[in-house]
């Protein structure tokens, strides 16, 4: 039988003691042992069947004296192990739900207390750990990795629209700054805030494996081009079991090594995207700390600090994609003064259905320009503005 199965059955025979030994001769390393003690913490906890048997009476009782209780059936249909979450946050007072059935829930029965006591580590090796583990944190901090952010953009981004599965998958962990699994699991949808804004489902780690509600996050690439990538990075993933998921993972993290871009792992790219996002969109009055946990859909300030040992320096403007990118001759200050407003227009175009053609009518109402300015600029650019004209009547 598994190591971590055994042990699971000395738990539900009430031998935590037992559990702690053998698993202190089998991992001497503290860090292992913390790790292995909660794999078997939680594997105990997930069987219905280790629960104590008052459970089901209490839930009974509860059920004929509260007809219909929303909080009640809210609990009991969830797994065992979230409902011991649920009652610990209740306790700490990280919840509240009603105070009347909050205290009533807490006092469900679920499992014996002993073992959630003692399957852990004792307080000296706790302590070690915790030291072990703010040293290291703490060497993050210090030895700052830089990262040029254009440099870093100009090669990543475009490998949205590759055809090779390493390329466009490592790219779009880049533009949209989610979690490998968030890629799997989750999906993007347009958003009305413009084309480099989309709607995020999907949301893992939000503290009790509730399901959290879309909310929208910035883009380091235009919608239509992230989207497409995306849905390629699913179907590449799609039916892998967890150790094949692991696998194509590594598969991919080893080609981002080779390729020499100052990113060492894929989940870099999650602190490397909401940086960049700081400095390109409007923050409002959010600290650093606040708007990283905001876009990565972070749960508190504290664990946004994690993302402090990176510095992203040298950020200037969007990527924008091949495709989308127009040599736009300006001959003086005035047909100059088009080409932002111009370029701005053509990207909210490639968010729409249907796309507007560019006519000097056009020109002159997004520019504000006079008819004679806009006159020059037409002319000096009449063949990229045919260019722009036959791709959206194609499309």
């Amino acid at each position: 039988m598994n190591f971590k199965r055994e042990q699971v059955k000395l738990l539900s025979q009430n031998k935590p003691f037992i559990v702690l030994q053998n698993v202190k001769d089998k991992y001497p390393n503290i860090s292992s042992q913390s790790v292995i003690l909660s794999q078997i913490k939680r594997l105990f906890l997930e069987n219905p069947n280790n629960r104590l048997s008052s459970y089901e009476t209490k839930i009974n009782e509860l059920k004929e004296k509260y007809t219909d209780n929303k909080y009640i059936k809210d609990f009991e249909n969830q797994k065992p192990y979230i409902q011991d979450k649920i009652q610990k946050k209740i306790r700490n007072g990280k919840i509240v739900y009603d105070k009347e059935f909050d205290k009533i829930i807490e006092k469900i029965p679920l499992f014996n207390k002993n073992i959630d006591k003692y399957i852990k580590l004792p307080t000296k090796d706790a302590k070690t750990l915790r030291q072990t583990q703010t040293k290291s944190l703490n060497n993050k901090h210090y030895n700052i990795k830089i990262i040029n952010g254009d440099e870093l953009i100009n090669e990543i981004l475009p490998l949205l629209e590759s055809d090779n599965f390493r390329e466009y998958i490592s790219a779009t962990l880049l533009a949209t700054g989610r979690r490998q699994n968030e890629l799997v699991n989750g999906s993007i949808h347009k958003s009305n805030s413009g084309p480099y804004f989309a709607l995020f489902d999907g949301q893992s780690k939000t503290g009790l494996d509730i399901k959290r509600k879309p909310y929208e996050i910035p883009l380091l690439a235009p919608f239509n081009v992230v989207e497409k990538s995306w849905n390629k990075s699913k179907n590449y993933f799609n039916n892998s079991n967890r150790e094949i998921f692991k696998s194509k993972i590594r598969n991919i993290s080893r080609w981002l090594k080779k390729k020499k871009c100052n990113v060492d792992k894929l989940h870099e790219f999650r602190s490397i995207y909401a940086l960049i996002c700081y400095q390109l969109f409007p923050t409002g009055r959010l600290s650093q700390m606040a708007y990283i946990s905001s876009v990565l859909g972070e749960t508190s300030i504290n664990i946004a600090s994690h993302y402090n040992s990176i510095k992203v320096e040298n950020i200037n403007n969007f990527w924008i994609p091949k495709c989308q990118r127009y040599d736009w001759k300006a001959n003086d200050k005035h047909t100059k003064m088009i080409v932002p407003e111009l370029n701005k227009f053509i990207m909210n175009e490639c968010m729409k259905q249907k796309k507007k053609k560019l006519t000097k009518t056009t020109l002159k109402r997004i520019s504000e320009k006079s008819q004679r300015v806009v006159d020059r600029f037409y002319e000096s650019n009449k063949d990229n503005i045919n260019k722009y004209n036959t791709l959206i009547t194609k499309n």
